[in-house]
């Protein structure tokens, strides 16, 4: 399927959640009016992602963090994820069910990586909104980007704010050049500064205990590599909203000539699947997995382009490329927070020449690490709480 039938397939999907929460706007407000005179006390803590579509992101780490504690619940709008909760036990339901409107109905607090889709809005009043987000956004994101809402639209979120995709009452946000409070416009007292979820993933007891979930066939397959003295290039570029898909594969190619290395390929979640001739296939691994973070603690250099998992990667302290062979047409279309150009020029290249010279100065060990530790520091937090503080979260916002 390609990345624009996939995103025209999400945009409809979060149309008709839209009109099907409009429709159910009595229900909203009685349930507001029974939370209100404590005829219901919220007690669960519901999680979801992607619109329901996957187990990924902030959420999905949250789940396994607190995986044996019954009043997180995460929940699913595609019934095909639920053999996760046969397979490993984990608090799994299905959304159109009784069991699950019960969680929503008696929910305490919503946990979100991408907007109010990610569950539903009927069931949001006077029910706090957490919003984790699933990166620290190098382009524009949310309110950020031009917007033309009719006076129709505004006097809908007035009185049903949730409506808005982009609602939330907490969000957290990462070190002091994240830009994600202003994109949610949300003041500094709305911003929690305690690290995110998903750098769990670099923990190695989180991994160990989880190592059931985390550590996937896909991974046995590549530690094999590593075991024969290969290095694991991984090139992840971010989604985008031309097709880029020749240029993809023609990177992939000149990764080849790499020496004792296999190039491993992560695309974007709603991009398009490549389609590799027979002699690249030898050297080109496609990693299927949605989830990045386990991939990224062994693979041994980042590619990637304008996606902030270089920001994740910092933590790791290996090295990492800025890719960015369309920079002037992605900052046009998109739009970017930061001159990535010049803000990361000894870690930015433009053609695969450059590429091919950076990558084997990184593998020669020729590696300047100050501009990475600089990323860490701008971009994460800077008294090096380099992973979720689990403390300040059950203070904060439990």
């Amino acid at each position: 399927m390609g990345k624009n039938k996939k995103f025209l397939i999400h945009l409809i999907s979060n149309k008709i959640s839209l009109f099907v929460s409009i429709l159910f706007y009595p229900l909203y407000l009685f349930l507001g009016l029974l939370r209100k005179t404590r005829l219901i006390n919220g007690k669960y803590y519901v999680l979801s992602a992607a619109s329901g579509k996957l187990i990924n992101d902030n959420s999905k780490y949250l789940l396994l963090n607190y995986r044996n504690n019954p009043k997180f619940i995460y929940l699913v709008k595609e019934k095909s994820l639920l053999k996760f909760k046969k397979e490993y036990n984990l608090n799994i339901e299905y959304f159109y069910t009784l069991k699950a409107f019960y969680y929503l109905i008696f929910a305490k607090k919503f946990f979100l990586s991408h907007g109010t889709y990610d569950l539903s809005p009927i069931f949001m009043n006077r029910v706090s909104v957490i919003q984790l987000w699933h990166g620290v956004p190098l382009k524009k994101v949310v309110n950020d980007i031009q917007r033309n809402n009719s006076i129709f639209k505004k006097i809908l979120f007035y009185f049903y704010p949730q409506l808005n995709y982009s609602y939330c009452d907490q969000l957290l946000v990462g070190g002091d050049k994240c830009m994600l409070s202003h994109a949610f416009q949300k003041p500094l007292d709305h911003c929690q500064k305690i690290g995110f979820p998903r750098y769990l993933a670099f923990d190695k007891n989180f991994s160990d205990v989880n190592s059931d979930i985390l550590y996937n066939q896909e991974l046995k397959n590549l530690e094999k590599f590593k075991k024969e003295g290969m290095k694991l290039i991984v090139y992840a570029p971010t989604y985008r909203q031309y097709d880029d898909s020749k240029e993809i594969i023609t990177t992939l190619k000149s990764l080849q000539s790499l020496e004792n290395c296999i190039i491993i390929y992560k695309g974007h979640v709603i991009g398009s699947q490549l389609h590799l001739d027979e002699s690249s296939k030898n050297k080109i691994y496609i990693y299927k997995e949605p989830d990045p973070y386990p991939l990224m603690n062994i693979c041994d250099v980042l590619i990637t382009d304008y996606s902030s998992l270089f920001i994740d990667y910092s933590v790791t302290g290996k090295p990492f490329i800025l890719y960015m062979h369309d920079y002037e047409k992605y900052k046009k279309t998109v739009g970017l927070y930061y001159d990535l150009k010049n803000d990361f020029k000894e870690l930015s290249c433009f053609n695969p020449e450059e590429l091919l010279k950076l990558v084997n100065s990184f593998l020669n060990s020729n590696v300047n690490i100050k501009p990475f530790i600089q990323v860490k520091n701008d971009f994460i937090l800077k008294d090096n709480r380099l992973l979720f503080n689990i403390k300040e979260f059950e203070q904060k916002l439990l």
